[in-house]
């Protein structure tokens, strides 16, 4: 069982710390991990807070946890991370982010584990020091860029095979982290262009700027820049121009990092078109042709085996990747709303609020849960697989973690989306659940411990 996870924040953020005196009474199944995840000393110093970030490894094998106060101070535990085996409890790996200062101005840190669980990232934040630590390798973690120049959020899309370079994505720009040849200054390239504009990848350790001239012309990527010039005259960017195949309009421009593909959407009439590059080679593929598929503000996500589809929260479409072809499973129009869909980690599902629809089918997997009007189902929720997680105040959906504020009383459930039914109760805060459904984070009050599901 594969679970995508994480903790939406609705209420809770506004909620005062709690720490406890004495140590606080555990269940018994419960792994202990940080008696005092926060000592009183260090909240005193940090009166507007602090930032934390947990997160398993893809196997569910180990999890992680960031601290870093909200104002710098010679701490201990200000820019640490803990890395311990979910089996037995014990600290494996730990090191700090040396004379950190956090000027990430949220809650909560979205830290999260390579695909090999041979190193662990900043994932998502603003205004914050981007780091990668190959914590395997290397007792000492390595700032890659700063960013407390950007208010925006940012979000990591793709790290390079030599870790010396990281592709971030914002609201409105693309960045290239890199350190590579500049002398060992923390060198941040703002690429200058919105993301409709141009496509960036990472490909063979450098920057690939792909622009489709339907969707922009040369002047919007700004080649004038010093740091592009510079990148330029390093080999560490390409500048990719597409040349489009067809009349029709563009509707989104999709890569695939892990088949080198660059796809350009597009609508003619009725008929939704998809055209196909490998931008490695610089070669197109060819164009796929489905017809009814085009509809008014439609969106497109293209994950391992599928390509999703869905149009003004009542049209669904899946489309099955076969090679580099793509085959119509099935299409429907619904009568009540739904919110944004998802897939499942194991893919086997697509997940739309509290409801399941097998994706192979479209057959729904389970029935909306009764009393839907009480639970909290006004934000966009996705693909946590067969459990959520809910009480009065919270629900479950994969973007970032929830930080331990929890009051000591807090209780919560780990509730099955398939069964509609609650299988588990915490008495504590759950922030997060491994990839393998196996075990779940929680805290209670101040005490951070993992608890088998």
């Amino acid at each position: 069982m594969k679970i995508y996870y994480t903790v939406c924040m609705i209420v809770l953020i506004s909620m005062p710390l709690a720490f406890a005196d004495q140590p606080l009474t555990q269940p018994a199944n419960a792994i202990l991990l940080l008696p005092s995840n926060i000592p009183n000393e260090t909240a005193d110093h940090y009166p507007q807070g602090y930032a934390m970030g947990y997160t398993f490894s893809q196997d569910g094998r180990l999890f992680a946890s960031f601290f870093a106060g909200k104002r710098h101070y010679d701490d201990h535990t200000n820019g640490s991370i803990r890395i311990w085996d979910t089996q037995t409890g014990k600290l494996k790996y730990q090191t700090q982010i040396p004379n950190y200062y956090n000027s990430y101005k949220g809650d909560n840190y979205n830290i999260k584990f390579s695909p090999d669980n041979q190193m662990l990232y900043l994932a998502e934040a603003s205004g914050a020091q981007v780091f990668i630590w190959d914590f395997t390798q290397r007792k000492t973690i390595e700032v890659i860029c700063e960013q407390d120049d950007r208010a925006e959020m940012f979000k990591v899309v793709q790290v390079a095979s030599n870790n010396k370079q990281i592709l971030l994505q914002g609201l409105s720009s693309t960045d290239l982290c890199t350190k590579e040849l500049f002398a060992n200054k923390q060198t941040r390239y703002r690429s200058g262009f919105h993301h409709a504009d141009a496509t960036s990848v990472l490909d063979n350790n450098k920057l690939l700027v792909i622009y489709n001239k339907k969707r922009s012309d040369e002047s919007s990527i700004v080649l004038n820049k010093d740091e592009l010039k510079e990148l330029a005259k390093r080999k560490l960017v390409d500048v990719w121009q597409v040349t489009p195949v067809s009349n029709a309009t563009p509707v989104a421009d999709i890569i695939d990092p892990t088949s080198q593909l660059f796809i350009a959407v597009e609508v003619l009439d009725d008929d939704l078109l998809l055209h196909q590059w490998n931008y490695a080679k610089r070669q197109w593929l060819g164009t796929q042709s489905f017809t009814g598929l085009a509809k008014p503000n439609m969106q497109v996500k293209l994950h391992k085996n599928y390509l999703l589809i869905h149009a003004n929260n009542h049209f669904l479409a899946v489309l099955q990747r076969k090679g580099l072809g793509f085959s119509l499973l099935w299409q429907k129009q619904y009568k009540d709303y739904f919110n944004t869909p998802e897939l499942s980690l194991d893919e086997k599902y697509i997940i739309a609020g509290f409801d399941l629809i097998e994706t192979e089918t479209g057959k729904p997997a389970s029935y909306s849960i009764k009393n839907r009007e009480k639970q909290l189902i006004k934000a966009d929720y996705a693909a946590y697989m067969e459990y959520i997680i809910k009480n009065v105040d919270i629900v479950a959906y994969p973007s970032q973690d929830l930080k331990c504020q929890a009051n000591v009383n807090l209780k919560s459930d780990v509730y099955s989306l398939l069964n509609q039914q609650t299988i588990k109760e915490v008495d504590g805060l759950i922030v997060g659940i491994s990839p393998d459904g196996k075990m779940l984070a929680a805290c209670k009050g101040a005490e951070l411990f993992l608890m088998p599901i």
